[in-house]
């Protein structure tokens, strides 16, 4: 079998036909008599019924955060006053989604005297209309292409997006733009995971209801997606004409052929991560290298003393034993992070 990253992603083919994955309970068996209902029993023990829930979960899709706008505190001997003004920002980790602004704005002011007898005294309260507005996501008007990049949270399977938004000048930077927008995604932690992306899957944003649907793809996707993984891991980048012709694809299948990000009947892609052959070598064996390389630095000063000789070695012992700690604290944190 040929290794996926063997595909030539130089002509990458229409996208194939999408459909979206359902999802439901199943009907419950009609009443029948006890000789028929003794064998349905069996069937159903040897075959259990999946369960089903009336309603998803609660997830963190939504989230609150609070900006400070004006404090100011004013201290004399044993008297201090303050004032301070906050404002509470409800939003959405999805790009797609309309982004809700403006909650709750308070105003506190506190009076403490320490002088005459610990006296302390202070107001609070709301002030102003409580409002909503909703922001949605937008594309530059003269971009050629954008596509939205998530990574599903394994607790909540709610995606942290991005956007990259790829204009004419960058249309032959098309993955350059897309490995540093999963970076970003990745964070720090990232960079010393030793997981790498290892596949990209279609998802639907239902923008209306706050959720995401995953997509059943057929063949043909799945290996126009493979050739785009292809792409996205070739050294050290593709072509530019390669990249100019992955953006006219994506603006056609993925994008709906339309800039508008809140368009229900585009698709975002889905980074996929999973164990990297090539970190987790690294990891093992960089280790080991060194040891080698201190041991023989160490024991050139003099090859022929002993204490120099175990003194090297020891130390050689040393940098390979905790290296292969350090390569086991990187696996855990790697899988725990998923997790």
């Amino acid at each position: 079998m040929a290794d996926d990253d063997s595909i030539n992603p130089a002509n990458p083919p229409p996208v194939g036909n999408l459909e979206p994955v359902r999802t439901g309970g199943a009907a419950q068996p009609p009443i029948a008599p006890s000789g028929i209902r003794n064998m349905e029993h069996q069937s159903m023990a040897s075959n259990p019924v999946p369960v089903s829930f009336l309603r998803p979960a609660p997830t963190f899709h939504e989230g609150e955060v609070k900006i400070t706008r004006l404090k100011a505190f004013v201290g004399t001997t044993g008297v201090s006053a303050g004032a301070e003004w906050e404002t509470t920002v409800r939003g959405k980790r999805c790009t797609r989604c309309p982004k809700i602004t403006s909650t709750n704005q308070t105003f506190s002011v506190s009076i403490d005297n320490e002088v005459l007898g610990g006296v302390s005294a202070g107001a609070f309260g709301n002030f102003g209309n409580v409002s909503e507005h909703v922001l949605p996501s937008s594309v530059p008007e003269d971009a050629a292409a954008y596509l939205v990049l998530g990574i599903f949270s394994p607790v909540d399977r709610q995606p942290a997006e991005r956007v990259v938004v790829i204009r004419q000048e960058d249309a032959k930077r098309l993955f350059l733009k897309v490995r540093l927008a999963t970076a970003q995604l990745r964070g720090v932690s990232g960079f010393f995971s030793l997981k790498s992306v290892q596949a990209f899957r279609l998802y639907r944003c239902i923008t209306s209801a706050g959720s995401h649907e995953p997509l059943k793809m057929d063949d043909a996707a799945l290996a126009d997606l493979r050739q785009f993984k292809a792409a996205y891991k070739q050294q050290p980048w593709p072509p530019p004409a390669v990249n100019e012709k992955w953006t006219r694809w994506a603006f056609d299948c993925l994008d709906n052929g339309t800039l508008d990000i809140m368009d229900e009947r585009a698709y975002s892609l889905e980074v996929v991560l999973g164990w990297s052959p090539s970190r987790i070598a690294i990891a093992v064996l960089l280790p080991v290298a060194l040891s080698l390389a201190v041991g023989l630095w160490f024991n050139s000063r003099d090859w022929g003393d002993l204490a120099t000789i175990q003194t090297a070695w020891g130390l050689a012992s040393y940098i390979a034993t905790a290296g292969g700690l350090v390569a086991a604290v990187l696996g855990i944190i790697s899988g725990l992070a998923d997790n």
